[in-house]
């Protein structure tokens, strides 16, 4: 090849071009990697990143709060059906209280409820199967027992009044466990744990001031 020919004139640029196509070339890929490594220090930001953090703590929280509160409910729901089973079988022993033992603690309840009303003419009610109580009850008190009545309203324990029915004292065992269910539901509170009825029944009557 001749210098100052075509050929030459040709070759020339060609081998500028291929110069000048591989400077560019370096200089889109340094490009290209300075770009990737400004990206990567740049913080990324997200439009409202505070307030959408922040909802989603609260909905944790809320959720968290909800399984908590449907946690106690399910064990409110099941001590409370553990004590209902508890007075059924302690309603069930004092119902199956042999007649002697029947009487005793009919005569003490009667002497605690005639212990609370006024010296004068006094009348006390009984379950209709005790009625032959009357001299039992006279004899267990120093207050004048004008009369020993049966009456239905009277399932177990006795209720106490005057004469004329103005002041009366209840003192059946359904009013018993309504008078004493802060002292029965504390000793049942210890023992719900073990789970056991008939022994939590025990310790409720107990507790109530009911003789087995």
């Amino acid at each position: 090849m001749q210098l100052g020919s075509i050929e030459a004139v040709v070759a020339a640029v060609q081998e500028d071009a291929r110069a000048e196509v591989e400077q560019i070339e370096r200089d889109v890929a340094g490009a290209i990697a300075r770009a990737r490594e400004e990206d990567a220090r740049l913080p990324v930001v997200v439009a409202d990143a505070e307030a959408r953090l922040g909802a989603a703590r609260r909905q944790a929280r809320e959720r968290l709060a909800a399984e908590d509160w449907a946690d106690h409910e399910a064990a409110i729901r099941d001590r409370e059906a553990w004590i209902a089973r508890v007075v059924d079988e302690g309603e069930r022993r004092l119902g199956a209280l042999d007649p002697v033992t029947a009487r005793s603690d009919l005569v003490r309840l009667a002497r605690e409820a005639l212990d609370c009303l006024p010296d004068q003419p006094l009348e006390v009610l009984v379950p209709p199967l005790l009625a032959g109580v009357a001299d039992l009850v006279r004899s267990a008190t120093v207050k004048t027992v004008a009369r020993v009545t049966p009456s239905p309203a009277c399932d177990g324990g006795c209720i106490a009044q005057t004469v004329d029915g103005r002041v009366r004292f209840d003192n059946t065992y359904r009013d018993r466990r309504r008078r004493f269910e802060v002292m029965w539901r504390a000793r049942l509170g210890e023992m719900y744990g073990e789970g056991d009825a008939a022994l939590a029944a025990e310790g409720a009557l107990q507790a109530s001031g009911s003789r087995m």
